[in-house]
């Protein structure tokens, strides 16, 4: 095994994309994301539950 699919793992990203800077650093690791490994979850969509979130680690909305 090579050393780029030994490191090649998902990643999965939770953001505003209500955030103008958060759209727009997510669209910046989108164009560099070639392998198509990262899951952008927007947090500040309607039907957004942070209690799923929240079991990978992510902290809870106040």
């Amino acid at each position: 095994m090579n050393t780029t699919q030994k490191f090649c793992v998902s990643l999965k990203v939770y953001y505003d994309k209500s955030c103008l800077l958060c759209a727009t650093e997510i669209g910046a690791l989108q164009e560099l994301d070639w392998r198509d490994r990262l899951e952008r979850v927007d947090c500040s969509a309607a039907g957004f539950e942070d209690r799923a979130a929240a079991g990978e680690g992510a902290p809870a909305r106040p």
